[in-house]
């Protein structure tokens, strides 16, 4: 009733007549120009190949020494599992607990694993701070993975091969086991770690479970309801008011700007980060309803992750969010970019001044957050160069305290960490970490930006489109915040690891019908 109501056929019609408005104007001839030009040269570029081409190393390291050796050891220890349950499954498959696991195995939605993955990731977003405990994150992934666990076994895939798991981030596992045996701390680098695993864990069974496009969109629906209502509690806390903190922004060059939303995060920063790296997903989900009508209703609900973006204050996430945007619209329709370009310019005297003098200070080194970061680098190298980046001084806040004073500066010889992931990673794993993490997340904008261009289905190329725009925007961040400090966007970011690992094996799939044509 709402798709076919007069307020909906208005609104498309006004917006259907904007459109050929625009695209008709002298403004947008000569700027589609400019980007038809850039888009000939992007596809003659080695950039294009890069993402367009298959990459010849990837089969060589399937079929390398190292990956058979790992599948080996697979194959040999959950065979064991797989031959034990064989023996009990007789026994157990008359009972009640058999009968009830055979309804989770085959059951709706909610009873199924990928219905239960979408719930648990629902929930971390929507605790509050004040509630959260970080242990709900390790005891909600190993539950899930142990319900995997017995879901593959079920169906004789239990150990079938390990070589889908990708060598980067296998490595990138090793090492985060290594940041363990070699801290100087390790109580507290095994309680670290334990957010590592359960970040592993999730990332490996949304890739593992999520094996089609019918249960990415069902999994798509909870997280994309879960996202809007964080929003509504930012606005909410806009409403009743947020108190300003002297020790996120500085008062100095601010003084017009109202307290920063954080919603359920408990650092604007962090909510920041956490909508970077969902909200293209969010985009894309909107864009393959399958009605104008709903298409337009979904996108306006993403205006509202957008506002509380905004209301975070965060320049970084400012900047992330629209390298991803720029991103998406580039490899959905180059054509948008000039109406992105034109809508922002437009919006600009629309914005709240306390907005427009907070993006007038990105780049200000009189801004006591950009010194102070300036400060650890410049510690946190010198520590690199005493001879620690090799291994790595090992991971968690208190390894870092540690070994980092001594080679500080004194404005800034009190820090939990690096100010920056890549360099944090470096400092907690050493070299290996680093070479791996860049590994694995050039590995997977590579290959979703190749599968882009292969995609069979719209709404496959969509979610594609979404993993490498939240890749790229996030990898902006990560340059100026250590964005794993807070557990839940680490989380996060694996979560978008695994969708968006899991879409470019859908993809792969989709592929043969094509060739055959």
């Amino acid at each position: 009733m709402f798709e076919n109501s007069l307020i909906v056929s208005g609104i498309v019609s006004i917006a259907n007549w904007l459109y050929r408005a625009f695209y008709q104007s002298a403004i947008v001839c000569w700027t589609s120009k400019g980007v038809s030009a850039l888009g000939r040269l992007w596809k003659n570029s080695g950039v294009y190949s890069f993402f367009a081409k298959d990459s010849r190393l990837e089969p060589k390291i399937q079929s390398s020494a190292l990956y058979s050796f790992v599948d080996w050891i697979v194959q040999g220890v959950l065979g064991w599992f797989t031959k034990i349950y064989r023996k009990l499954r007789s026994y157990n498959e008359n009972s009640v607990n058999g009968t009830l696991y055979e309804r989770f195995v085959r059951g709706s939605f909610v009873c199924s694993l990928n219905g239960l993955l979408a719930i648990f990731i629902f929930c971390v977003a929507m605790i509050p701070h004040t509630m959260w405990n970080n242990m709900y994150m390790l005891l909600g992934a190993v539950g899930i993975s142990g319900l995997y666990f017995l879901v593959l076994l079920s169906q004789g895939k239990l150990g079938k091969s390990a070589k889908g798991i990708w060598l980067p981030l296998l490595i990138f596992m090793m090492a985060a086991v290594s940041g363990v045996l070699v801290s100087h701390a390790k109580g507290d680098s095994v309680r670290v770690f334990m957010f590592f695993l359960a970040s592993f864990l999730i990332c490996l069974n949304i890739y593992g479970s999520v094996d089609s496009y019918e249960k990415m969109k069902q999994f798509m629906t909870l997280v994309f309801v879960g996202i809007l209502l964080t929003s509504v509690y930012a606005f909410y806390q806009r409403v009743t008011g947020v108190e300003i903190s002297a020790s996120l922004t500085d008062l100095t060059l601010n003084k017009d700007m109202p307290g920063r939303v954080f919603s359920t995060m408990g650092n604007p920063n962090n909510y920041a980060e956490f909508l970077v790296l969902l909200l293209p997903f969010c985009f894309a989900y909107a864009l393959n309803a399958k009605t104008l009508g709903k298409k337009t209703l979904l996108l306006a609900f993403c205006m509202l992750p957008v506002g509380a973006l905004l209301m975070t204050y965060s320049r970084s996430g400012w900047i992330s969010f629209a390298i991803a945007l720029v991103v998406f619209a580039w490899f959905y329709n180059k054509k948008l970019i000039p109406i992105m370009i034109l809508v922002g310019m437009l919006c600009v005297p629309l914005l709240p001044s306390s907005i427009i003098n907070r993006i007038l200070t990105i780049g200000n080194m009189k801004d006591s957050s950009s010194s102070y970061r300036l400060l650890i680098w410049e510690g946190v190298l010198r520590m690199l160069g005493n001879g620690y980046a090799l291994q790595g001084i090992g991971l968690g806040p208190s390894s870092y305290s540690i070994v980092y004073p001594p080679f500080a500066e004194a404005r800034a010889a009190v820090a939990p960490h690096s100010h920056m992931l890549y360099l944090e990673i470096l400092v907690e794993m050493g070299v290996i970490g680093l070479v791996s993490f860049v590994w694995f997340v050039c590995a997977l904008v590579r290959r979703s930006g190749a599968a882009v261009h292969r995609a069979v289905q719209p709404e496959v190329k969509n979610m594609l489109i979404a993993g490498v725009s939240a890749l790229s925007g996030i990898a902006f961040i990560s340059m100026v915040e250590y964005v794993w400090f807070y557990p839940r966007v680490m989380f996060t970011f694996f979560v978008a690891a695994g969708l968006t690992m899991a879409m470019i094996r859908i993809a792969q799939r989709e592929e043969t019908p094509m060739l055959t044509k």
